[in-house]
């Protein structure tokens, strides 16, 4: 007698979801190093059950995913070596689950042939079962939970890897032996993500500085070219009007005289605008160093091409958590609004707003590169989900009783005041009272209106000097 198959497994052809599939793909590359296409554990005989057909079809939506269940390769289980008379029809393997699914529907509904009799126990194995088996469909909520469970098992077998090789792979890279992006492919997490902003960085400011200085170079070059011909031109002209008075043995006229003594004035004040509009330069230099030291401490321009962030140990939140929301915040809102309603819906829009803004900045640092920007929606991804767990928290603390309700608020004012000192702490922006400030920002603009006056008198001055030649 043949053995019917359960009816539920019969049903319409199944598509894959690419909405939950992408959340397994990490898995999936690690799955692909392990078990590559005809390995031995393909060959393997599956494991029967013994129970009914309710048993074995929860077993096989409870271990749908489970790596060491599933089949190793998409072929038709009736095509496995074991077998006395196997399948050849679907024996390589295919690129998609629903070819041997349709295969193996059609030959049952056709009531099974040679090699795929209706009888055979291999219908209830964990393999066919699992063929036949629609792929689960996952909620929101669930969505992410599946993706935090293999991206945590890729990203701790990456960070072994790294602990491992990366110190090697380091060396190499500072002797020319690999690129940037082959070291790349030894980090993971914090390392990696400060890995790319510094090579990022140092690419865009090399860049920016390449181009502003070029730009800067044209211009100078035809600046100095100018004034060049300009003194040139003013010592030409004395020269000539002082000769027409020698070379008649007479004293220069009149009018020579005071040609000659307006040209030496010109000449005189060309140069005290020029040297009173590179003064006021150096002094804005020396002022811009001030400013940033007011906001950071005297080694971080001088001891570090680090960036602000990094300079001051800042590491993004990678984790998905009420924690990482509130860290978000200290950065993404401004503190005149800390006081305010944090994790209101309009405080939550801002903030997404401006993180979107820093991250698109910074994905134009590493254009081209599809791990770099990874890297970096990352970020975005992150914010984003511990946003939802703040709003889910809101939603289930609105259906708590009072006395629960204010106890999941204490808890997120406990967080938040923590991540506040934390912030505080760290970039020490507070460090200096007001009125320094205040008088900071007095010499810095009091200095630059003064440089912008000394070289419109310098500019005058010149135009006075064109005019006499």
């Amino acid at each position: 007698m043949s053995t019917a198959l359960d009816p539920r497994l019969i049903g319409p052809m199944h598509q894959n979801d690419e909405d939950d599939e992408e959340f397994f793909d990490a898995e999936e590359d690690e799955e692909g190093e392990e078990d590559e296409e005809g390995g031995e554990d393909s060959d393997e005989e599956p494991t029967y059950s013994t129970s009914d057909s309710d048993d074995i079809v929860k077993e096989v939506k409870a271990n749908f995913f489970a790596r060491d269940r599933k089949p190793k390769r998409m072929v038709c289980p009736f095509s496995y070596p074991f077998r006395a008379n196997p399948c050849l029809s679907h024996a390589e393997p295919k690129s998609r689950k629903d070819v041997i699914e349709k295969h193996l529907l059609k030959v049952k509904s056709n009531g099974g042939d040679e090699q795929h009799h209706l009888n055979d126990p291999l219908w209830q194995s964990f393999d066919v079962v699992w063929f036949l088996t629609p792929r689960p469909k996952f909620t929101p909520k669930t969505r992410r939970r599946a993706k935090g469970s293999a991206q945590s098992r890729y990203y701790q077998k990456r960070k072994e890897k790294q602990e491992k090789e990366e110190a090697d792979a380091k060396r190499k890279l500072d002797e020319g032996i690999i690129g940037e992006d082959e070291y790349k492919k030894y980090l993971i997490g914090d390392k990696r993500r400060k890995f790319i902003v510094e090579t990022a960085t140092e690419r865009r400011v090399r860049a920016e500085m390449q181009s502003q200085m070029e730009s800067v170079r044209e211009e100078m070059e035809t600046r100095l070219l100018d004034e060049r011909k300009l003194r040139d031109d003013i010592e030409k002209k004395l020269q000539d009007l002082r000769t027409q008075g020698t070379s008649s043995g007479n004293r220069p006229s009149a009018e020579n005289a005071r040609a000659i003594a307006s040209l030496e004035s010109a000449r005189k004040e060309l140069d005290d605008s020029k040297i009173s509009d590179e003064t006021y330069k150096e002094l804005l230099q020396d002022h811009a160093e001030n400013v940033v030291n007011f906001w950071a401490d005297d080694g971080f321009l001088e001891a570090t091409d680090q960036t602000y962030l990094e300079y001051h140990g800042f590491e993004w939140p990678q984790d998905v958590s009420a924690a990482s929301f509130y860290t978000f915040a200290t950065l993404l809102r401004p503190r005149s609004d800390w006081d305010g309603q944090i994790r209101s819906d309009s405080s939550r829009r801002h903030m997404q707003k401006e993180l979107r803004e820093y991250v698109e900045s910074e994905r134009e640092n590493v254009a081209g590169s599809d791990e770099d920007v990874a890297a970096l929606n990352d970020i975005v991804q992150t914010f984003t989900s511990s946003c939802d767990l703040i709003k889910e928290g809101e939603a289930r603390a609105a259906e708590m009783s009072p006395e629960g309700a204010q106890r999941w608020l204490d808890e997120q004012d406990k967080l938040w005041n923590a991540a506040k000192v934390t912030f505080q702490s760290r970039f020490k922006l507070d460090s200096q009272p007001p009125l320094h400030h205040f008088r900071l920002v007095n010499d810095f603009a009091d200095t630059w209106r003064a440089q912008k006056v000394a070289w419109q008198t310098h500019l005058t001055a010149r135009a006075q000097a064109t005019g006499l030649v």
